[in-house]
């Protein structure tokens, strides 16, 4: 049934109607292939799926950016950001896109077997992006928006990035900022996932200790 939409123009989604445009965002979605194909024993069948549809769907963003999430769900996460990087270069305007690549940037930085020159850079062009995107959102749209939360993306990613690499100083001081933010939202609006985020900044802000995210195959954000 993909290649159905394979007549349409780039980025295909913008150019479906209601039902279509649904079935197609179904089609694609990466928890579907991932449920449907890699639980079944067969991780390969599921990579397969989207290996199929790289050049017909080559300019398609929202192909690369859900074939990126299968990635990282079966923790390929240096190939995960370079699929993120065609879906950014194939649709631009993407701001999930853009979060979920900021996102990915901290999680291969936290990742690299040594801080290096390459760790920092990508650490600093993902921190640069999703608090761009932060302050761009504002308190109302961020409301509410959980898979758009670049605070939350910050709080906990950039954070075990640095931790991760034992920079305590660097991670302490980026936790200080965050919790301001966060406190600042919360006087607005409340929400739970914010509250406990917060929670973990203080501990980390008083005590220097933080635990470590925990990256089980099947899922795509971590705690």
């Amino acid at each position: 049934m993909v290649k159905y939409y394979v007549q349409f123009t780039p980025p295909i989604i913008r150019n479906l109607t209601g039902h279509d445009g649904h079935l197609f965002k179904y089609l694609l979605n990466n928890n579907n292939i991932y449920q449907i194909l890699a639980t079944s024993g067969d991780k390969a069948r599921a990579i397969k799926f989207y290996a199929n549809f790289e050049v017909l769907l080559q300019l398609d963003g929202h192909f690369w950016l859900q074939y990126a999430l299968l990635l990282r769900r079966l923790g390929r996460q240096q190939d995960a950001l370079e699929m993120l990087g065609r879906s950014i270069d194939a649709y631009p305007g993407n701001k999930y896109a853009q979060h979920a690549l900021a996102q990915q940037k901290l999680i291969v930085a936290a990742q690299h077997r040594i801080f290096s020159g390459s760790t920092q850079k990508l650490i600093d062009e993902a921190v640069t992006s999703l608090m761009e995107r932060h302050h761009s959102m504002g308190a109302e749209r961020l409301k509410g928006a959980l898979d758009e939360y670049p605070i939350v993306a910050l709080g906990y990613y950039h954070i075990d990035a640095l931790m991760s690499h034992r920079q305590v100083d660097k991670a302490v001081i980026a936790a200080k900022g965050y919790f301001r933010e966060i406190d600042n939202l919360l006087r607005k609006f409340s929400d739970p996932i914010l509250m406990e985020l917060r929670t973990r900044l203080l501990a980390l802000a008083s005590t220097s200790e933080w635990r470590r995210l925990t990256y089980k195959v099947g899922q795509i954000n971590y705690k």
